[in-house]
């Protein structure tokens, strides 16, 4: 029963959690700054504040999910999305900035913990761990999609609080899901001499020079997906497109993402890890370069060709990266080192969301796509560098690892 049950409950919840993180935020920024009011600067400090609530708490929470289960976690993760959209209908002032910490808190306790369970259960896969985060990413793209899709058809002909509410509905249907998870899969136990262990070998990792370059690929990747806060504004107000026609294109790019991931897990399963960080770099150099095409792309249908050529690219980036990184670690490690990850991401998000409102307002609305150009092209040397040192080890992977005590 187990064998089967978890991959699927994994998958089910992941296609659930991205089909109301869809519905939330296809609209969210034209949310916050028509319904509620929020200035340029109060948008970027909204999604500054997710990313730092996220930051705070990371190593612990990690070392928490590997000694006490990491679907705990998950559950308390889906928890503190519900209340920060019950708090996000309150209405404006202060309370709005409380749901962003409690969105980036859940974000803290939801994403890594999950990930690492799916490298778990890749044994159980029978196409192993690139397969199974293929399958995963295609099917939070693809309802991913479907969130928005629904998100800006709620919000065009019921109102954008209608959009929130949708996606409330959603997450209380994921929590009933976590809460089966987190009975399947107990948490391991462990007191205070395990956690000590585990914090010794989780700071052993970290001078490891692959897993530090990677780490910046990380930070990096972060600046560029913080720059696009301004991308459905972008439509908005550059081109005054209506929210139904937004949330339209918005699911015309994930859906060409899904597919790309699936793809990447079904050609790529087989291949070497060093041929996954190469694919993965040069993945980067092109969401850069599209990036840099979209800047000049005046005319609104060149606009939204390129921006669809750099969504089938980044369609590559988790399954490819996941499976990088999760298969690198020992077992015992992944949520640890993960969320060392995560938080490296969210350093590069909070950078970016603290920069970008600045940049736009001295460049001009299209500007956060220079941003994006350039958090791109530091991705793309992180992990070329990050191949380079892989490659030109000679011990085996395992052989390298025994200080982790794997």
């Amino acid at each position: 029963m187990r064998k089967f049950s978890v991959p699927t409950l994994l998958l089910t919840i992941g296609g659930l959690t991205a089909l109301g993180e869809n519905i939330l935020y296809s609209l969210l920024p034209l949310y916050l700054r028509q319904n509620l009011g929020l200035s340029n600067i109060e948008l970027g400090f909204f999604y500054l504040l997710i990313s730092v609530s996220s930051i705070v708490l990371r190593i612990p929470v990690g070392i928490f999910a590997d000694l006490f289960g990491r679907a705990r976690l998950v559950l308390l993760g889906i928890i503190m999305f519900l209340v920060g959209r019950l708090m996000l209908l309150m209405g404006a002032g202060l309370t709005v900035f409380v749901a962003a910490a409690a969105l980036g808190l859940g974000a803290c306790m939801y994403y890594i913990p999950h990930a690492a369970l799916t490298a778990d259960a890749a044994s159980e896969d029978r196409d192993g761990m690139m397969g199974l985060f293929g399958k995963l990413n295609f099917l939070a793209q693809a309802m991913g999609a479907l969130g928005l899709a629904l998100g800006g058809y709620t919000s065009q002909f019921f109102g954008r609080e209608a959009m929130i509410t949708a996606s409330i509905g959603v997450m209380i249907v994921n929590a009933v899901l976590a809460f089966v998870l987190s009975i399947i899969v107990p948490g391991n136990g462990g007191g205070r001499n395990e956690a000590l262990n585990l914090l010794r070998d989780l700071l052993a990792s970290l001078k490891d020079k692959f897993l530090a370059l990677y780490f910046i690929g990380n930070f990096a990747n972060g600046v560029f997906f913080a720059s696009f806060v301004f991308f459905q504004v972008l439509f908005s107000e550059g081109y005054g497109l209506p929210d139904g026609v937004i949330g339209l294109l918005l699911t015309a790019f994930t859906i060409m993402g899904a597919f790309t991931s699936y793809a990447a897990g079904r050609i790529l399963s087989s291949k070497s890890r060093s041929v996954l960080l190469r694919v993965q770099a040069w993945v980067w150099l092109g969401a850069a370069l599209t990036a840099l095409v979209a800047y000049v792309s005046v005319p609104l249908p060149l606009l939204i060709l390129t921006l669809a050529g750099m969504h089938a690219l980044l369609g590559f980036v988790y399954p490819v990266g996941s499976t990088v990184l999760y298969g690198y670690v020992p077992p015992r490690l992944r949520a640890s080192v993960g969320n060392v990850g995560g938080l490296m991401w969210r350093a590069g998000n909070s950078a970016g969301s603290a920069l970008v409102p600045h940049v736009v307002n001295t460049l001009g609305l299209r500007s956060f796509l220079i941003q994006a150009c350039l958090a791109g092209l530091l991705s793309f040397l992180a992990f070329k560098t990050a191949l380079s040192v892989y490659a030109g080890r000679r011990k085996p992977t395992k052989a390298r690892l025994d200080r982790f005590k794997n």
